[in-house]
Order: structure tokens, then sequence, then C-alpha cells
């Protein structure tokens, strides 16, 4: 087993090693592999926490990126990371309990999740893993989830630093007020009209979002305040105008500042419709609060378009060229029938597996533009449907994917795959059945999910060909559309860019109408046209 690259704590016995997964089957005879795999896991730091509850009092937060509240909303003296541990542990102990009563083989040999059990024996004195850091031999004795939950005590502890206390510009958002009942019964509420009916996992995370920017806000607005049962703390011009002030010295973009007063502005609208019965606010109150709001998202319009220009300059820069384009797609369709060769030898390769990822989503993507959610989401039936749709004198297949980004704008995003590419699809599905996923996913991860590397396996596969740069998926996306927008007439340039699920009106919303050098040229020469007069005869007329 190959070193890492840093020192790992054990679980277990809390010995630091280079080689945990060697130490938990020689030092605890961890034989089963799934308890191996969420003993590493932990000592990672890698255990999903989604849609777990926030460990922190008084929160009432509950989404799939809790990891992303805590840093933003509980950041504050570096307790995040305790928070998050503390669920991360919750989360293996679960994990190894349900393992447990499943009666895995081999058996399971930790007892951490047995309520009352004691850690393992530490390993002797002389062992290498004995001589962790300084601050190792003050908490060998102590548990891990004494060790986590000591983070919360410790937060309620200790006291709030005053204003004049501060130094510097804080990159976290402020600490979360503990509102009340009523308030947090009035955010549930909220929330549950903001998922409607028949939610997808993303658009719940979206609003999970959004209730984030949504309580930064009110905590912002009801700091230092009392009483807040009756929602009179939002009746603050002062405050609800320094906001986006305060949002940028915490880091924020200015674009995403834009994003948080949107947000802040569809919940006043729901607000004034529907207040809560505890509210005193007058409607006079409601409309001052609304009209702030939206007087500030148009005071920083000129910033935003400013900022939009220099994020489209920035990806000008990264575009990638149709010579590279046209190269990639080459080197793929050459690299990937051999890639299943070898797959097809050893199916069980894991390296070799994201090899053929990389390259394949780097071909579709080089040649329509997709984003990498519409090969993640692909799954084997509709590779099924495709190959039924065809009738025995199609040239190609056309493959519907239903679940995407944008299938609610333009429905299912479509893949014209010729015979041989199609063939590619067609036995990888092959290798596929031998590896027996629980999956329905074409491209599926070693826990049987969705593909997360995609983009990094791409990258890898752009740099294997020796092509110039490291273009992200994006920015192959976005060179597409830009080929397409300069090289085609205006209505092929609308059929591509549906294809590829692209709004040329939502980018010309989103970024600012600016030329390049060439397109400036042909203006003026064409300016220079009008302007010209149509014959010497009437020029000398004039004089």
């Amino acid at each position: 087993m190959t070193r890492t690259k840093v020192q790992n704590r054990c679980p277990i016995c809390r010995k630091n090693s280079w080689k945990l997964g060697l130490h938990l089957e020689a030092q605890h005879a961890v034989k089963n592999q799934t308890e191996r795999r969420y003993l590493l896991a932990f000592a990672a730091g890698r255990v999903s926490v989604s849609g777990m509850a926030c460990p922190v009092k008084a929160c009432t937060y509950s989404g799939n990126r809790v990891d992303r509240h805590l840093k933003e909303t509980h950041g504050q003296k570096g307790r995040a990371e305790q928070h998050l541990q503390q669920l991360q542990w919750s989360k293996t102990l679960q994990l190894l309990s349900e393992l447990r009563r499943s009666e895995a083989q081999p058996p399971i040999a930790s007892c951490l999740d047995v309520e009352g059990a004691q850690p393992a024996q530490p390993s002797p004195p002389g062992s290498p893993a004995a001589h962790g850091s300084p601050w190792y031999t003050q908490l060998s004795t102590v548990p891990w989830s004494r060790l986590i939950a000591s983070s919360e005590e410790e937060d309620d502890d200790m006291e709030q630093p005053s204003p004049s206390s501060r130094v510097g510009r804080s990159r976290s958002p402020p600490p979360s007020t503990i509102f009340p009942p009523c308030i947090c019964s009035y955010l549930a509420e909220y929330r549950v009209h903001l998922v409607g009916a028949l939610p997808n996992a993303k658009h719940v995370e979206n609003c999970g979002s959004k209730m984030t920017r949504l309580r930064i806000f009110l905590t912002h607005l009801s700091e230092g305040k009392s009483e807040l049962e009756s929602w009179q703390f939002m009746d603050d011009l002062r405050r609800i105008m320094a906001w986006p002030g305060r949002l940028k010295e915490l880091g924020k973009a200015v674009t995403t500042i834009k994003v948080y007063l949107v947000n802040v502005a569809q919940f006043l609208a729901y607000f004034s419709d529907t207040p809560p019965p505890e509210c005193t606010l007058s409607r006079a109150q409601m409309v001052r609060a609304v009209r702030a709001v939206k007087a500030a998202s148009s005071q920083i319009s000129t910033s935003v378009v400013l900022r939009q220009i220099r994020v489209k300059e920035v990806k000008e820069r990264r575009m990638v060229t149709a010579r590279l384009l046209h190269r990639c797609r080459t080197s793929a369709r050459r690299k990937i029938p051999r890639l299943l060769q070898k797959l097809e030898a050893k199916p069980c390769a894991v390296e070799l597996r994201h090899r053929f990822y990389g390259y394949f989503v780097l071909y579709v993507t080089a040649l329509y533009g997709h984003r990498p959610g519409v090969i993640t989401n692909l799954t084997t039936a509709e590779v099924r449907d495709a190959r039924g749709r065809a009738s025995s004198t199609s040239a190609g297949f056309v493959i519907n994917v239903e679940n995407h980004k944008t299938s609610r704008s333009f429905g299912v995003a479509q893949l014209y795959l010729d015979a041989d590419e199609f063939g590619w699809i067609t036995r990888w599905i092959a290798v596929r059945a031998t590896l027996k996923p629980t999956c329905d996913l074409v491209l599926f991860s070693t826990t049987h999910g969705r593909v997360k590397s995609l983009a990094r396996d791409a990258q890898r596969a752009w740099c294997e060909m020796g092509l110039r740069g490291n273009p992200t998926m994006t920015d192959i996306r976005s060179s597409v559309a830009t080929l397409a927008r300069n090289t085609q007439s205006v209505d092929v340039r609308s059929q591509m860019c549906r294809l590829m699920c692209h709004d040329t009106a939502t980018a010309d919303r989103y970024y600012a109408f600016k030329l390049g050098e060439t397109q400036l040229a042909e203006l003026r020469r064409r300016f220079e046209d009008a302007t010209q007069p149509a014959s010497t005869s009437s020029s000398e007329e004039e004089e």
C-alpha cells in the first residue's frame, strides 16, 4: 500500500498512521471492507452529511449542504470544522450500527457504535504510531464522541467578542441569531413553499441555499434588538441599505450580493402577502422594506455589469480554439476503443474506468458543448430506448436524457451518436453488467452513485492528449457556444444552442454586450460604408 501524503488518525485507537488501511487490518483486525471504508472515510474527513440537521443548538437548518451552512452561518471562532466533524462522527456511528445489524461477513471488528464501548488499546509505546504530535498525548484517553461534543459546549460557554475587538475583514457571515419559535416556524413554512411539489434533489439543495441567505439577512437586521416576535426589527432602512456593504466586507462578489438581494426580495413579497399572525408591522412598513431592498438591488446594477464584463473577458482568454477541439475529438475517437478493450480484459480496474469516463465526456462536450451533468445522469434505460427507436436503416442513434440542469426550460437533452460512437456505450454497458452496480446510471462511481470526479477525469484526459492548456468543462462549453455564434447564421445558431441546452437570451441578459477586435473592425467598416457619399459629384455640389 502506497504511503499517503499526510498522517491520518485512527478512529479506533487515535494513533497517527501513514498507512491507515494496513493499520486497521494489522492492529484492529478490521477485515470487513465496508467497515474499513467507513473508518477510512471518517479519518480523511470525507463522510457525507447531506440531509443531516445542523448540530448547533437552536438552529433548525436541515438540508443537503449542511457543511456550507456551517461555514457561512456558524463559521465564527473556527468552530465550523468541529461541528462538521461532529456530524461526520454521528454519521459514521450510524453506518457502523446499520452494518452490525445486517450481520455482515466478515464480522465487524470495532465496537465504536456500541453504547458504552471503550476504544481499543493503543499500540505499544515504542511503535512509530505512538509518537504523534504533542497535543496527541493530552487527548489519547478521550473518546472521539467526547472530543467532538466538547466543541459545542465550548461554543455555549465562550463570550461573544465585542465589535471593537475585531481586527481586519472577516470572510465569514455573522453568527446566527437565535430566533423565537414563531419566527422559526414561519421560516420553515416559507421553506415548504420554496420546495414545492415533487422537487428533485438539486431543487431542494437550492432552496436550502436561499434559506441560508435569508437567515443571514434576518440576522443582520435583528442583531442587538429585542422582542423579535413582532418582526419590528425588519423596519430598519439604514441596516437594509448597509447590508450589501456588509456582504462585500465578508468577501462576497457583487454578483453574489445581487443574488442575495433577489432572494430577500422574493421572501419579502411572500411576507407582504401572507404576514405571520404575530407580525405588528403596518402595510407602510412592509412597503418601505420591500422598496429598500429593490433600491439596493438597483443601485449595484452598474457594478454588476462591470463585473460581468470582466468575467466574460477572463472566459474569452480561456477560450478553446476550433483546432484544439478538433484535435481533442480526433484523439478521443482513437483512444476510446483501446480503453474499452482494456476494460473488457480488466473490468474491475477503477483507474482505467475513470480514464474511459474522462475521454468519453470530453469527446461529447467538445462535440455538442453539453454540460457534464448530461453524461453523468445518462441511464441504461435511456440507451435502450435509443436503440429501440432506431430503425435498421438508421445511420445513428438519438439519446434523450431527461434529468439535467435545464430540463425545465429545454425538456430532454439530446445526443446524436453514429454507429461507432453508440457502439462505445454498448460495449461499456456490457462491461458494466459484469460489475453489477446497484444504480441505473451508465457511468457510476465506486459507491454506485453519480460520478463526481468527471471534470477532473476530463482534464486528465486532456493532458494525456498533449493538448495546450488545462480548460475546464465550462471553458469547452463556452467555446463551443462562442464558435457557433461567430460562424453560423442566426437560425442555425439558435438550433445549435437549443440542442446544447444553452439559452442565448439568458447569456445576453447576464453578460453585458461587448465585442471583440475583429467584430468591432467589421462594424467600423460598415459605419464607414454607411457614411460614405454615394458619388463624388454629390460631394462637389455640397461644396
